[in-house]
């Protein structure tokens, strides 16, 4: 009973490091909007506030996401265990869950803010019911296989799967007119502006939309599925036991996820936007998965239901 307790103390711990580390990482999107925290130049940011944002994009923006993908994937599969022993159907119960879930996000989105993720959530848990019942060692093949489809679509110097990659005087104008819209705008004009503004001006092919949404599961489900083979393989079924196996895989995963990141972050401040494997560290730790992505993904399904 002592080892259960532990064990369920250590996930909540986990979720609730996770999403205060969100919410500090949300705090850019609060302050500049959605795409103007990718832009700390239209602001008059330098100096030492320069210096705090670099060191914010390298160990909080897109680091705390993927642990609550991971928590997610985990709870999924202790979930379906709860729900067998009493000879209930998991997928069904799940699916409903999960249909919950894209409605709540769906509202969230359309009437409160453009950064909710709730809906992405729920769309991809029905992918995830396809790997459920899957063997440990099969979730931990699909993991590493889509990871590093990841990590090398973060070779090229210009990655082609974002879309902020597209700079144009249209994403400019976009910003700075969601500054004054968000900043003094009614509720209509605010939910009128975030539905229909388009940031890219019309620059965002319909065919890279739809390209974008294919492969968005590529940079998103190996966290989902690491939590998923955790949970199979009782990864946390005895904490104290296993401490010296988190303390050794933190001690070398950390560093080289924030050298990474450093890398991709710092470089491009360097002048060095064209250096091979610059988006890499990006991709290895989920930036994907970091709100303003579905925005993203809103923006290119907008594009494509309704064409210019």
């Amino acid at each position: 009973m002592s080892t259960s307790k532990k064990r369920v103390q250590v996930i909540d711990g986990l979720r609730g490091f996770s999403l205060a580390g969100i919410v500090l990482a949300n705090m850019l999107a609060f302050q500049y909007g959605m795409y103007g925290q990718s832009k700390p130049q239209l602001f008059g940011i330098g100096g030492a506030d320069q210096a705090f944002l670099s060191f914010l994009l390298i160990t909080v923006v897109g680091s705390f996401m993927p642990i609550f993908a991971f928590m997610f994937g985990f709870g999924m599969v202790k979930l379906s265990e709860s729900l067998k022993s009493r000879d209930l159907r998991p997928k069904c119960h799940l699916a409903r869950r999960f249909l919950l879930l894209f409605g709540i996000g769906l509202l969230h989105i359309i009437y409160l803010w453009e950064g909710d993720i709730l809906t992405f959530y729920g769309v991809l848990g029905f992918f995830l019911l396809m790997f459920l019942n899957r063997k440990p060692k099969t979730l931990l093949i699909w993991s590493v296989l889509l990871l590093m489809g990841a990590g090398i679509l973060g070779l090229p110097a210009s990655n082609p799967m974002n879309p902020l990659a597209i700079e144009s005087i249209h994403m400019e104008n976009y910003i700075i007119q969601s500054q004054d819209v968000y900043g003094s705008g009614t509720y209509a004009e605010i939910r009128n502006f975030s539905n229909n503004g388009d940031p890219f001006g019309g620059d965002l092919e319909v065919s890279f939309a739809l390209l974008i949404l294919l492969l968005a599961p590529l940079m998103t489900v190996p966290m989902f599925l690491l939590g998923m083979h955790a949970a199979r393989s009782g990864t946390f079924s005895d904490p104290q036991t296993k401490r010296t196996m988190y303390l050794r895989r933190a001690s070398l995963l950390i560093p080289v996820g924030l050298i990474l990141k450093a890398y991709g972050v710092l470089a491009p401040q360097l002048g060095a936007e064209g250096w091979l494997g610059i988006g890499i560290g990006g991709r290895l730790e989920e930036r994907c998965l970091h709100s303003d992505t579905f925005m993203h993904l809103h923006c290119c399904m907008r594009e494509v239901a309704v064409p210019a």
